[in-house]
């Protein structure tokens, strides 16, 4: 182990802002616009290999979920409307659109009784009533 983390010992001071670092190395990569480690699927660049794998798949708890990320960044829509053409990155957006063709409104508020075509009512109330 290095003497200097049970010390408190900072020997290094940076020349671009007088800062007195330890980790004067990692400390530079800051001042520079060097950004190494970049994304394979969208490009977006980071400074450290462990920003990078948190942007990653990493990211994400369930495949799908990734799949359909990466849908956004390829600009991919598989889902298409037979109605009108619109087309979605993942199949519930289709199936809630398709709702506006069809009047379909399956979702109904316990208290008034008044019927949604989502789960959440046009101001964003969830849960409540419905």
């Amino acid at each position: 182990m290095k003497i200097q983390t049970h010390t408190g010992e900072k020997p290094y001071v940076c020349t671009f802002c007088g800062r007195i670092k330890s980790g004067l190395t990692r400390h530079l990569k800051f001042h520079s616009n060097e950004r190494p480690f970049s994304c394979s699927e969208c490009g977006k660049a980071f400074r450290e290999k462990s920003a990078l794998k948190s942007h990653s798949f990493k990211t994400f708890c369930r495949k799908w979920e990734l799949v359909v990320h990466q849908r956004f960044h390829s600009g991919e829509r598989p889902f298409k409307c037979v109605e009108c053409g619109k087309a979605y990155h993942e199949k519930s957006a289709l199936t809630t659109h398709i709702r506006c063709h069809t009047g379909e409104k399956p979702f109904k508020c316990t208290v008034c009784g008044k019927s949604f075509s989502r789960s959440t009512s046009p101001t964003g109330i969830t849960g409540g009533g419905l």
